[in-house]
């Protein structure tokens, strides 16, 4: 689930940048300019058609639902059809400073077992490859 969190923002940032009606790296950047590790985000993958719906990602804090993982007929989903499955997906991006060109994005999976809290965070850097 952590790796899928990665793969969809990274899908997301190449629709940003190859087809122009979504826009550009840097529109892609302000999408997810509010997602950091203070504030970190969910998206809801029924949501997830060109061009990309301006809900797709919500902070946490703003819509606790978009970050928890939900089960429906042996699937696992994020816009809230069926049971709550226990897990919860968090996403979140940092910028650094002087480079414009590259972004770290975080997807971070957490669950309780027992009586044991567990979290896993993939991590990957993307790049403007375009411009």
């Amino acid at each position: 689930m952590a790796q899928e969190g990665i793969e969809y923002i990274r899908n997301m940032r190449d629709t940003y940048v190859l087809y122009p009606v979504n826009g550009i790296w840097n529109d892609f950047k302000n999408e997810l300019d509010s997602c950091n590790s203070g504030d970190k985000c969910g998206f809801n993958t029924a949501l997830y058609i060109f061009p990309l719906d301006n809900d797709f990602i919500k902070k946490c804090a703003s819509d606790p639902n978009i970050c928890k993982v939900f089960l429906r007929n042996g699937t696992y989903n994020t816009n809230g059809d069926g049971v709550d499955s226990g897990f919860a997906r968090k996403i979140w991006m940092n910028k650094f400073p002087g480079n414009n060109d590259e972004v770290k994005i975080f997807s971070e999976v957490s669950w309780t077992q027992g009586s044991r809290d567990y979290t896993i965070t993939f991590s990957e850097n993307l790049f403007n490859w375009t411009e």
